[in-house]
């Protein structure tokens, strides 16, 4: 699926980035150098990511540009931490390279849709059958409700659907191959990277798949499940209230690390938030946050973690 290449390669960057100007710290261990070459190892495309930092790094422009900022007559801390300013908006140069490749995706995404909602954008849309769908952000879908037939196919994103019952016709959602099949009830799927999660949160839904050697799975209210190219993963409980936060505009975080969270914030950001420190990465992290205010969001996170932010431009973040 093309969403879920581009957000690969804009993660790969991202990743890639964020090891870049850690490598450049004075205090990079030598026991991070190791983690740095074995993320290099992973794959092709780990590797290739990082060499793409290197060349954006080695660009003429950014060479001259860094040669330029600090003159001789500089005080030797300022002068270092222009430089480090300068490493950085390296590694942005990247971010808004994927973010381009992003966008491009998301473009022909939103060309193909019937509803559509951009980056922190939500949007209640209402079917001719008398259900209706809440569009998180980012997202986008394809409906065939009318007729006979009920069918919305999810291109990307999130959504909360609430059916209206109706026993003659069943209420389908596809993504990726996969079918959700209710008559009535309130349900949510999410696609990212080509996984497909579905959690209900009223009633009964039937989860079936294209690939004929996977068995369908029952799911009851309160529960979730993830399917991905090697099938499903065990089904899990989450409280409704959970489930739907960002229906409220909340996001409820449970002891994840700093990363899983920034992944999640970053949905709502249209800029780029990069997390310098890898050791950071792990940082857990519980509480509920404003979806409405990224800014501040972002800020009681570097109030209340042992972490440090630096805002380069309004679309740039470092947090190390």
């Amino acid at each position: 699926m093309v969403t879920g290449v581009a957000d690969q390669e804009r993660d790969l960057l991202r990743e890639a980035a964020e090891w870049f100007a850690r490598a450049d710290a004075e205090d990079f261990t030598e026991a991070e150098r190791r983690r740095l070459e074995t993320w290099r190892r992973r794959s092709p495309a780990h590797d290739e990511a990082f060499e793409r930092v290197c060349r954006t790094w080695g660009a003429t422009d950014l060479a001259v540009a860094l040669e330029s900022v600090p003159p001789a007559d500089m005080p030797t801390r300022q002068r270092l931490h222009r430089r480090r300013r300068i490493r950085w908006a390296a590694a942005a140069t990247l971010l808004v390279i994927a973010g381009w490749w992003a966008l491009g995706s998301n473009f022909l995404i939103t060309l193909r849709s019937d509803y559509a909602t951009a980056t922190g954008e939500q949007r209640t849309i209402h079917l001719p059958d008398q259900s209706s769908v809440v569009l998180n952000t980012n997202t986008a879908l394809v409906s065939h409700v009318e007729g006979t037939s009920r069918l919305i196919h999810l291109l990307q994103g999130e959504a909360l659907f609430q059916v209206r019952a109706d026993a003659t016709r069943p209420f389908i959602v596809e993504h990726a191959g996969h079918r959700v099949q209710v008559l009535g009830t309130e349900f949510i799927v999410r696609e990212r990277q080509d996984i497909t999660t579905i959690t209900v949160v009223h009633g009964v839904v039937q989860v079936t798949s294209t690939n004929p050697a996977s068995s369908s799975i029952q799911l009851t209210a309160g529960q979730r499940v993830s399917i991905g190219p090697n099938g499903a993963g065990p089904v899990s409980q989450v409280a409704a209230a959970d489930a739907t936060a960002w229906t409220r505009r909340r996001l409820v975080i449970s002891d994840q690390p700093l990363s899983e969270v920034i992944d999640e914030i970053q949905r709502y950001h249209s800029g780029s938030i990069v997390i310098w420190n890898p050791s950071a990465r792990e940082i857990r992290v519980t509480g509920i946050y404003d979806l409405t205010n990224m800014a501040e969001t972002l800020t009681v996170l570097a109030k209340t973690l042992p972490i440090h932010m630096d805002r380069l431009t309004d679309r740039l973040i470092i947090l190390r």
